[in-house]
């Protein structure tokens, strides 16, 4: 298909891509979403900036979502250490993180971060997890999904899982991974409608904590 034609300028950093799992208008877009919200229906299976601000696409089948509010999503890499620090102050209090220790995690390459914040720059939500390298394929395990509170039920979530599933895509990630409560609804809620698959496995993991002796 080639490129598609100019989308046109939206506001800076507000559009997310949800890749098309079934969805064919824009109210189901809306209703997916959780928000109010308009969509523009493309072709297209990756998305860049040209250097005038415009969005461009590449053959398949992608929909642009402007988010409510506005947010930027970012890949923490080394140098990124204050950004992790400030993360798990908000949603790991009882944890203090060194910068060294922030160093440390962000230098590991299995290591994995994401946070979402405003265009002023205040936090929103977080993901980490780690890279799982299995005989067969490499997959992707979310340990925490946070939204603070005060940001809770505008699409953070939401659109921080669908940048890590294009990021899983694009590195040849097979599947991710994440847990939660049985009696975590919402949680269970926003997962299935992302396209999760719920494992009914009757698992029972044992936690060994070694020590030298």
């Amino acid at each position: 298909m080639g490129l598609w034609p100019d989308i046109g300028k939206p506001p800076a950093r507000s559009f997310t891509a949800v890749l098309n799992a079934g969805v064919r208008k824009v109210a189901d877009v809306r209703k997916i979403a959780g928000v109010g919200m308009a969509a523009a229906r493309c072709e297209m299976v990756a998305l860049r900036w040209d250097n005038n601000g415009t969005i461009r696409g590449i053959a398949g089948e992608i929909l642009l979502v402007p988010l409510s509010p506005p947010m930027q999503i970012h890949l923490l890499n080394l140098g990124d250490e204050s950004l992790l620090i400030e993360a798990a102050r908000i949603f790991n209090a009882d944890e203090e993180v060194s910068y060294e220790r922030a160093a440390s995690l962000l230098a590991e390459p299995t290591f994995f971060v994401v946070v979402a914040r405003t265009d002023e720059g205040v936090i929103m939500g977080r993901i980490y997890g780690d890279v799982i390298h299995r005989f067969a394929q490499t997959d992707l395990l979310l340990y925490e999904v946070d939204v603070a509170e005060e940001h809770q039920r505008k699409g953070v979530a939401r659109a921080m899982i669908e940048f890590v599933k294009g990021l899983a895509i694009q590195r040849g990630y097979k599947e991710i991974w994440v847990l939660t409560e049985g009696d975590n609804a919402p949680a269970r809620a926003l997962y299935k409608s992302l396209g999760g698959v719920e494992e009914n496995s009757p698992t029972i993991m044992y936690v060994f904590y070694p020590r030298a002796k």
